[in-house]
């Protein structure tokens, strides 16, 4: 159990397993229906900020403030990759696998998402978030696109097979004199967005 608090929570697809993530650098897996402690990993040097399952439920994913991720094999407890490319704090919710399981993504106050074998901790590829830093990465179920959110509030989207830029939604906002702000999507940004087939 985190002896300092709770900084990450993650559920197994199944909902069988929760990953808790502490201040002190631990993480804890949980029997979700009977509240046994399963096991805990430890190896990061600072807090745990983001968790997820892998979709076959045997590998958790984590990301630290000591600036790595890793993924941790669920049966044996050890951690199986470490990646170490991010030059600032990987923070927030910011990690994610691919729906097969082989590949991590993760975001960081770095500006980038970067894309992992996670088996081998190599860095496959690196998707810019413009020169701001990330504050979300989502996964389309079929694995085709990936989606960032910067501290501007714009979404950018990728196409992961061609690892071109697909889309960037500009968040704005006009000011009315009877309703206030109104936050929107920019118009043009709207118009450039054209999905994946």
């Amino acid at each position: 159990m985190p002896t300092d608090g709770f900084t990450g929570l993650a559920f197994s697809q199944n909902g069988g397993e929760i990953a808790v993530g502490g201040l002190d650098g631990t993480i804890t897996l949980w029997d979700s229906q009977t509240g046994d402690h399963l096991h805990t990993f430890t190896g990061h040097e600072n807090m745990v900020l983001g968790l997820a399952f892998s979709s076959n439920g045997t590998r958790l994913a984590s990301v630290s403030l000591d600036s790595t991720a890793k993924v941790w094999d669920l049966t044996t407890g050890t951690a199986v990759a470490t990646f170490t490319g991010h030059q600032a704090p990987v923070w927030l919710t910011n990690i994610g696998f691919s729906a097969d399981g082989k590949r991590v993504f993760t975001g960081g106050d770095d500006d980038f998402v970067r894309m992992w074998d996670g088996e081998t901790g190599q860095e496959l590829a690196a998707f810019s978030g413009d020169g701001k830093d990330i504050y979300g990465v989502a996964l389309s179920p079929n694995g085709d696109l990936l989606a960032m959110s910067n501290q501007d509030g714009d979404i950018i989207l990728w196409d992961l097979n061609s690892g071109g830029k697909i889309a960037h939604l500009i968040w704005s906002f006009r000011i009315s004199s009877s309703s206030g702000v109104q936050p929107r999507w920019d118009s043009d940004s709207l118009r450039q967005f054209r999905p994946a087939c």
